[in-house]
């Protein structure tokens, strides 16, 4: 379940909030034109991804899972550890191919979480430069971000 935005902040309280993608749809994805599109931008993600052979956790976070009205993209990694080693080396293809194209084309801002050393679910678990900035907050502030497992 997805708990409530912060009401100071507009940020997901700390910690990975599991959900499925009809709850973080609801939550985040069909309150207007803008993040009905980065919505629609995620699911055609998914379905690329899903024909690419890729699975596990899928972790969602930046200005869409946010009270900003206008979200200027919604920044995804997928969590491959423990997945079969060609699950992995598929991350790093469906990167190298798709990341710019992604960005670009549908404002998905996409990362693969190989290993414990390349941990993007730690990094989406703090506010950035500018979100500090805009909220008033401290760049390392933690905040919340989404984790789906079925997708």
């Amino acid at each position: 379940m997805i708990p409530p935005l912060n009401l100071d902040t507009g940020l997901l309280p700390p910690g990975v909030h599991a959900c499925s993608l009809r709850e973080a749809e609801a939550a985040f994805g069909s309150h207007n034109a803008t993040r009905r599109a980065r919505w629609n931008c995620l699911l055609s993600c998914l379905d690329e991804m899903r024909v690419a052979g890729l699975r596990g956790a899928l972790h969602i976070d930046g200005s869409f899972t946010t009270d900003k009205e206008h979200p200027g993209d919604v920044e995804v990694t997928l969590d491959v550890r423990g997945q079969p080693d060609t699950t992995a080396g598929l991350a790093v293809v469906f990167y190298t191919r798709r990341h710019h194209p992604l960005k670009s084309l549908l404002a998905i801002d996409w990362y693969p979480t190989l290993s414990d050393n390349s941990d993007f679910t730690l990094f989406f678990q703090y506010v950035g430069p500018k979100t500090a900035q805009a909220k008033n907050l401290q760049e390392k502030d933690a905040k919340g971000i989404l984790r789906i497992d079925t997708w």
